[in-house]
């Protein structure tokens, strides 16, 4: 994504995404 947030690494371990940081909870 282009907005702005954290990298966190999904449960799958395949790859990065970026989540805005407004989420509660990461996925």
């Amino acid at each position: 994504g282009k907005h702005r947030g954290q990298r966190v690494k999904l449960d799958y371990g395949k790859c990065w995404v970026e989540v805005p940081i407004s989420l509660p909870e990461k996925r």
